[in-house]
């Protein structure tokens, strides 16, 4: 994720029509295990990225 340490994720950012952020992934990469996906209401995909990556970091998968 642009801005962040490296973790074996891959995903997507958006926005929604009404100011939503949205960041949706699954990981690791090759075998994957978990998906997420963060919706921001009234916020931006950065922020969303950032919980993304505080959740994994907490599950200690990668």
């Amino acid at each position: 994720m642009y801005g962040f340490p490296a973790i074996d994720i891959a995903g997507k950012s958006g926005s929604g029509s009404n100011g939503e952020g949205l960041f949706m992934s699954y990981g690791p990469t090759k075998s994957p295990k978990i998906a997420v996906v963060v919706f921001v209401e009234n916020g931006h995909s950065k922020e969303a990225m950032q919980i993304t990556y505080n959740f994994y970091k907490r599950l200690n998968l990668f």
